[in-house]
């Protein structure tokens, strides 16, 4: 799936929250896109993929981010539990609910 086809609900709390804080974050989260077949899919992978990012958090915080100055691990360690509780809202949200562009 591409992230075109992402509710309005959810790439404003994935994509654009991660491009808020850094450029290079948002390219991940698509790249996790194309291996998604929907939206509940994405939103769990996401999920999934910030608690391995928080759980080994020195080493993601090297190696996801491309441009420097890197930003701090204590702000890529905040900006993931927010956009966590973001998806946790958006997760509430029925799926007949969300907005779509199409």
């Amino acid at each position: 799936m591409d992230t075109d086809d992402l509710s309005k609900e959810t790439y404003e709390a994935v994509i654009i929250a991660s491009e808020n804080f850094n450029s290079d974050l948002p390219m991940h989260f698509g790249l996790l896109a194309d291996n998604c077949n929907d939206e509940d899919e994405f939103l769990l992978e996401s999920k999934r993929i910030i608690q391995q990012w928080r759980n080994e958090l020195d080493f993601y915080h090297e190696n996801l981010f491309f441009e420097e100055p890197k930003p701090s691990k204590a702000n890529f360690s905040k900006i993931l539990i927010k956009i966590e509780k973001k998806i946790e809202r958006v997760i509430e949200i029925p799926m007949i609910k969300r907005q779509f562009d199409f």
